[in-house]
């Protein structure tokens, strides 16, 4: 087992240590301190790196999170989110300057769609939740949206039906053998006369083909 603590770096407050085991990944938490006057949280310095929260590290070893603060910035800007044909709300946030993660939409999709990523003010590459930006005025992030993976039933559309061309030779043979199998000669000369149309000489002159 190995402790992570926090250390304020000259803000007040307290954030309270834990035990995890060897291996863990833990996921960096926000800021629990309160920065020193005229400071603002910038990110965590963890064995001389700085880092963000929601990255994750690896605990091998009693580890010490540290605060970093920066001077807070005479101008500030607001991030804004803009669901794009979907719905619901996503609340803008203000006080931003410099790196920002984007954040996972919470929009509902429009019907049949799916969430693609964000588009700053809605142009530029499509960035996914977590990615940075540099925020150096008021931004929009646009949704975009893709059609849903499977993209539902394909229609079917019915066939038309064959138009009769008569029947072929040898389906007529074994109309004849089938026949005569089945009702005897005599049945398949009623078939032969009432269906086919066709006289006692026709009739003969089938058997006497050989």
């Amino acid at each position: 087992m190995y402790t992570i603590s926090f250390n304020a770096n000259s803000g007040t407050g307290s954030m309270e240590s834990l035990q995890v085991d060897e291996g863990t990944q833990y996921v960096l938490p926000a800021n629990g301190f309160t920065a020193p006057t005229g400071k603002m949280f910038d990110a965590w310095e963890v064995e001389g790196q700085r880092k963000l929260p929601n990255e994750t590290i690896t605990i091998n070893a009693d580890t010490v999170i540290k605060a970093l603060w920066k001077d807070i910035p005479t101008e500030t800007f607001t991030v804004s989110f803009s669901a794009n044909g979907g719905t619901g709300t996503m609340n803008p946030i203000s006080g931003i300057t410099g790196e920002y993660v984007l954040a996972q939409c919470t929009f509902i999709a429009p019907e049949g769609k799916e969430f693609a990523g964000w588009k700053v003010n809605g142009q530029g590459n499509l960035l996914q939740a977590g990615d940075k930006i540099d925020v150096t005025a008021n931004v929009e992030l646009v949704a975009q949206w893709k059609d849903t993976q499977g993209g539902g039933d394909t229609p079917v559309t019915p066939e038309e039906p064959t138009k009769s061309a008569g029947l072929p030779a040898g389906a007529i043979v074994g109309i004849v053998i089938g026949s005569v199998l089945v009702v005897g000669v005599g049945g398949f000369a009623l078939v032969w006369f009432a269906i086919k149309k066709k006289t006692w000489a026709d009739f003969l002159a089938l058997f006497k083909k050989k």
